[in-house]
């Protein structure tokens, strides 16, 4: 069974870095996207990233409105409804019809 640190959550958070990040102080919102990516990379196979998002909106926002941590949650959770549609490089150039390679 893997431990987790006492008042984290293991089901959302399971290294406690949410937690953590609500225990400091200065933090930085570019120093909260940090370890909110750490937090994503680090969950188990198969999680469910919106709804343990939403789980830790509910643990922490409420109590901590002003601290940077939940400005970027919040984003997290905007941005996971609304996600934006990204062509890649490759799509978007123009397709040339194979020929003899003169131009």
């Amino acid at each position: 069974m893997k431990r987790t640190r006492p008042g984290t959550d293991p089901h959302h958070d399971p290294m406690g870095l949410i937690f953590e990040a609500y225990r400091m102080d200065e933090l930085s919102s570019t120093d909260c996207r940090t370890i909110l990516l750490n937090w994503a990379l680090g969950m188990p196979d198969g999680s469910e990233y919106t709804s343990s998002l939403a789980a830790l909106h509910s643990i922490y926002c409420s109590e901590h409105p002003d601290h940077p941590m939940t400005a970027v949650i919040k984003e997290g959770l905007t941005n996971a409804a609304n996600p934006k549609s990204v062509r890649g490089r490759h799509t978007s150039r123009r397709k040339r019809p194979l020929g003899d390679g003169s131009a």
